[in-house]
């Protein structure tokens, strides 16, 4: 996947970690593709950590799969 289909760093933990019903697996799997699996924001938090505090299952088993481990 080309960098200019990939999510920005900031969109990739925002789509992770958003409270509601706007998580968007697309963007998760660009995110992934662009290497941001175990990447952390400002707060160290990765991917796993953020779709886990806002009880994102899908994303949660999404990055499980794909072999996040933080």
């Amino acid at each position: 996947m080309s960098r200019k289909n990939s999510p920005s760093p900031a969109e990739w933990f925002d789509n992770c970690g958003s409270w509601g019903d706007h998580h968007d697996l697309d963007v998760l799997t660009a995110g992934l593709a662009a290497g941001f699996l175990n990447e952390q924001d400002d707060w160290g938090l990765t991917a796993l950590g953020r779709a886990t505090s806002s009880k994102w299952l899908d994303g949660m088993k999404a990055l499980l799969g794909a072999g996040a481990d933080t």
